[in-house]
């Protein structure tokens, strides 16, 4: 460290992070998410599976 400023973040910076991180809790805040859960030790969400199809393409299971 020794005075090495480049080893640091400016306060601007860290300003800017910051004022950017709250714009995203603020819209997490106004929007709801539908995550798709699946059970452990499964292949995971159909709706990954449905994704693939379209293209029709699938999964490969290893």
């Amino acid at each position: 460290l020794r005075g090495d400023a480049t080893l640091f973040s400016r306060w601007d910076e860290v300003e800017a992070s910051w004022i950017f991180a709250d714009k995203i809790i603020e819209y997490r805040g106004q929007k709801r998410f539908d995550y798709p859960n699946y059970d452990a030790g499964t292949m995971g969400p159909v709706r990954a599976f449905e994704l693939l199809a379209m293209d029709g393409r699938k999964w490969w299971e290893v």
